[in-house]
């Protein structure tokens, strides 16, 4: 035996049976065609139903619904039983009880809206728009003449603008409130002021005759206050007063002759100024027979230097050149600061020798061939001509 493919309506045979199994085909037809659902909420079957009463089968059916959750299920008198459908995707049906559809999604009934949305409108004109979280609202028909604006985010009826303006040169402002009115243009000359509490256009107050003609030129004050220009001054010249007046005056002051960085200045012939060049590295200003000079071997007398006391490893020879170490581990040395292409040299002054390991740099030669054995306090020199590249290094031996 078959059944159609959408409501599963069996399908007649030759057989003896084909009257019932007609009889039941046309009730099952009855059902769906206009399917009215007494009530969807009832887990058990009513005690007495009607004939022909359909139901929807509660989620936890019981007795001759058992097994049944979800599916249709009609009393037929004829046969003494509950006949059952099982729902199909889209279904539809109205339950009379809570005078509402329901809609069969594949796996549950859902109450139905219908797809659409409530109308708000009430008169003709009327429009729609989205309220709150776009629930439909009604916005009443506007005035002629009216536009669609709008006011604070949302749509509302409102008056288009009507310029007021006839004449080039005319302005809008407001007057009583809102409403637009015109300012005809002011004749040559007059200014834009407000009279009255409303903008209006009046010849300026009196006032003084500008007597500027270039770029750059002043007004100052002449006789009685009168307006005056000065003139723009040349380069280099400051405003200064002269004669009870302002004037450009060219200053009187040191005059720069240095041109380049690095160049200092020096007192020469009746101590006018004048530049002395920048030296090459290494070089030191020292006084020569008439004028400051940079030189390169100057004439020390007796000096002092600084002793720095290591707190690092590195040897910096740019700083100071006599400097003291005193070991509290095993230490590897470097030499910092040298300059490429110079000479250098230093005094180190360590002690811990016999107790700590001390390695050297690589580019470090020792005179004589052979790293020495240090003393617990020793001296130790070193130089380099070729700007750190090489260090030839002195064991001074040692002191207490």
């Amino acid at each position: 035996m078959t059944a159609t493919t959408k409501i599963a309506l069996q399908l007649l045979q030759n057989s003896a049976a084909n009257q019932l199994l007609s009889n039941e085909t046309f009730a099952q037809l009855n059902q769906l065609v206009q399917p009215a659902v007494l009530d969807k909420d009832l887990s058990s079957p009513p005690g007495s139903p009607a004939d022909e009463a359909l139901y929807i089968v509660g989620s936890s059916p019981t007795g001759a619904w058992s097994g049944k959750a979800d599916q249709l299920a009609y009393w037929l008198t004829s046969t003494g039983a509950w006949q059952f459908v099982i729902p199909r995707e889209g279904f539809l049906v109205h339950v009379n009880d809570e005078d509402q559809f329901y809609r069969y999604t594949g796996s549950s009934w859902a109450a139905f809206s219908g797809g659409g949305m409530s109308n708000p409108m009430t008169t003709a004109g009327d429009i729609i728009t989205g309220g709150s979280s776009g629930t439909p609202q009604r916005l009443a028909a506007g005035s002629n003449g009216q536009a669609l604006l709008i006011v604070s985010g949302a749509p509302a009826w409102g008056a288009i603008y009507n310029s007021p303006l006839t004449t080039t040169g005319d302005l809008v402002y407001s007057s009583s409130g809102s409403t637009a009115a015109r300012l005809g243009v002011g004749a040559n000359g007059q200014v834009l002021t407000v009279s009255g509490g409303v903008p209006t256009w009046q010849n300026s107050a009196a006032g003084f005759a500008n007597p500027m003609t270039t770029s750059g030129d002043l007004i100052t004050g002449g006789s009685g206050g009168t307006a005056g220009r000065l003139g723009v001054g040349s380069n280099g010249q400051v405003l200064t007063v002269s004669g009870g007046v302002p004037t450009w005056s060219t200053p009187s002051g040191l005059s720069n002759p240095m041109t380049a960085r690095g160049d200092i200045i020096t007192g020469g012939t009746s101590g006018t100024p004048q530049r002395l060049a920048k030296g090459t590295s290494g070089q030191m200003l020292v006084a020569g027979s008439t004028d400051p000079v940079y030189s390169n071997s100057p004439i020390l007398g007796g000096y002092a230097e600084l002793l720095e006391t290591m707190s690092g490893t590195a040897i910096d020879v740019s700083s100071t050149n006599v400097k003291k170490k005193v070991m509290a581990a095993n230490t590897t040395f470097t030499i910092t600061g040298a300059t490429s292409g110079q000479s250098h040299s230093f005094t180190l002054y360590l002690e811990g020798g016999t107790t700590y390991t001390v390695t050297w740099p690589a580019s470090v030669q020792w005179v004589g061939g052979s790293t020495p054995t240090l003393a617990a306090k020793c001296r130790i020199t070193g130089e380099t001509l070729d700007g750190g590249t090489t260090w030839l290094f002195t064991y001074g031996g040692s002191y207490t």
